[in-house]
């Protein structure tokens, strides 16, 4: 069957490279000992895929990643595998997979924003206005090229609160998929929309998928 399991990336594991969470998964399912399926051929590879790779330097508590697996007993399969994964990674859920990765629409975003010159005390409106009405202006690869895409139509539900001289919060869900944003996007976009306004650093967790009817992706 094909299950897919749920796990969270935090701490000093959110510097690994999607390339690297693989290679953790792959050997962490080895050591617990759980009876995963490989490809045939003179190169077997575990069957294993993660759903919506994360962007470098996020933490997540909703990352999904489907592995051919024989039977198992779910609870002791969880156990085992967290027994076995690293500090920074933990198995929450697992069940089998009933649908694809292309079902998966948006994904929610809970932000810290920090600038080292900081944040006028008026911030959190005047960002509320600029996600909400923009423009917003990046530059996206498309098939064609380079093309400058005005993303403000695509930031669902930004809530912006300044937490302190440096740092303003930002929760938000954002498209996962055609078009695919991050937080990456939107620190881009407010360089060069509002430059008194720009991170430094943007650092925060995937709190949440959902699908195009706003139901939780599991």
């Amino acid at each position: 069957m094909k299950l897919r399991i749920r796990f969270s990336k935090t701490g000093r594991a959110r510097y690994l490279s999607h390339l690297d969470v693989m290679r953790v998964l792959q050997r962490s399912l080895t050591r617990s000992g759980a009876p995963v399926e490989y490809s045939e051929g003179f190169n077997p590879h575990m069957k294993l895929s993660v759903l919506l790779p994360l962007p470098l330097g996020l933490e997540s508590v909703c990352e999904l990643c489907d592995v051919k697996i024989g039977n198992v007993n779910i609870k002791q399969f969880i156990e085992s595998l967290n027994a076995a994964l690293p500090e920074g990674f933990e198995a929450t859920d697992a069940r089998p997979a009933s649908r694809g990765a292309q079902d998966i629409a948006w994904a929610a975003y809970d932000l810290i924003f920090e600038r080292a010159e900081g944040y006028p005390d008026n911030a959190a409106q005047a960002l509320t206005n600029l996600t909400g009405q923009g423009p917003l202006t990046v530059e996206k690869k498309t098939k064609k090229g380079v093309a400058e895409t005005d993303i403000a139509a695509f930031v669902k539900g930004a809530v912006w609160e300044r937490t302190g001289r440096h740092t303003v919060r930002c929760r938000v869900t954002l498209p996962a998929q055609n078009p695919s944003l991050n937080p990456g996007h939107m620190a881009d976009a407010l360089r060069r929309a509002a430059p008194q306004l720009a991170p430094d650093a943007v650092y925060g967790v995937r709190a949440a998928l959902f699908d195009a009817k706003g139901e939780v992706f599991e």
